[in-house]
C-alpha cells in the first residue's frame, strides 16, 4: 500500500483517509490522553535513572578521599617521647589528604599547643620541646574543599625525670 498519496478528508465525526484507516474523535482523545500519561511516565523514569546514576557517580568520585594522620613506626597516632619510650625525639609525621581525587598531603597546616597538666590552660607554642615535659597537641587543618571544616589532633606526651615509664 502506498501511504505517500494519502490525504485526510474531514467529515462530521471521522477522518477518512485514502487508505483503509479511520480514527474517530473519541479514539483520538484516548490516544492523546494515553500519550500524555506515557510522556509523564518517561519523564519520571528518566529522572529516576538520572538520580540513581548521579548517586553512583558521586560515590565513585569520592571513593579514595581521606584526611587522616600518618601513624608512626609503632602504628600509633599519639606519641610518647622519653628516654625509655619508643620515641626519644619528636618528628612531624604529617597527614594524608585526598579530596576529590587530588592529593593535598603537602598542603596542610599544623599548629602546636602545650599544657603541663590536663587541668592547665593550653597555650600556643612554636613546636614540641622534648626537654620540657607536658602534653603537646599538633592540630592539623587543610584548605582542601571537602575537609575545610575538619580538624585532626595528635597528642604528644613528653615525659621527663629519671623514671619515664
Amino acid at each position: 500500500m502506498d501511504y505517500s498519496s494519502m490525504k485526510a478528508q474531514k467529515t462530521k465525526t471521522k477522518y477518512h483517509y485514502d487508505a483503509d484507516v479511520s480514527v474517530s474523535r473519541n479514539e483520538k482523545k484516548k490516544i492523546k490522553k494515553l500519550s500524555k500519561k506515557l510522556n509523564w511516565f518517561l519523564v519520571l523514569l528518566f529522572f529516576a535513572i538520572g538520580f540513581v546514576g548521579s548517586f553512583f557517580v558521586v560515590k565513585s568520585a569520592f571513593a579514595g578521599d581521606t584526611f587522616e594522620m600518618i601513624a608512626g613506626d609503632n602504628q600509633e597516632i599519639d606519641m610518647y617521647i622519653g628516654k625509655s619510650e619508643f620515641y626519644q625525639t619528636y618528628e612531624e609525621l604529617g597527614v594524608k589528604v585526598v579530596s576529590f581525587g587530588k592529593d593535598y598531603s603537602k598542603d596542610y597546616k599544623v599548629e602546636y599547643y602545650y599544657r603541663y597538666e590536663l587541668t592547665d590552660e593550653k597555650q600556643k607554642v612554636d613546636g614540641v620541646d622534648e626537654n620540657k615535659p607536658g602534653i603537646y597537641y599538633a592540630v592539623y587543618t587543610t584548605d582542601a574543599l571537602r575537609y575545610k571544616s575538619v580538624t585532626l589532633i595528635r597528642n604528644i606526651i613528653v615525659l621527663g625525670g629519671e623514671d619515664d615509664g
